[in-house]
């Protein structure tokens, strides 16, 4: 997929997440991460917000650790702890 095109699907992306259609966003963005060999880190940080709306918690900490690995934080990694904690 050129960079337009992978533009244009993060964006459809976006617009499903923030209208809280999780299952549509997230397949959209397991697609770019197919697709592309270098990742945007904000997707792994959509992929686990998605997965923690759903409830699917597992999910959402392996997104999140993908995107602490890539993206460093003090926030990130206490919001993992938390949630690991929690459930």
């Amino acid at each position: 997929i050129d960079s337009q095109a992978q533009s244009d699907l993060f964006k459809k992306a976006d617009l499903l997440f923030s209208q809280k259609n999780y299952n549509d966003a997230i397949k959209i963005y397991t697609q770019l991460l197919s697709n592309s060999p270098s990742v945007n880190p904000k997707i792994y940080l959509k992929l686990s917000a998605a997965y923690e709306s759903k409830g699917d918690i597992p999910e959402c900490l392996y997104y999140l650790n993908l995107y602490y690995l890539k993206q460093p934080s003090e926030a990130v990694f206490t919001k993992m702890a938390s949630l690991a904690e929690q459930n």
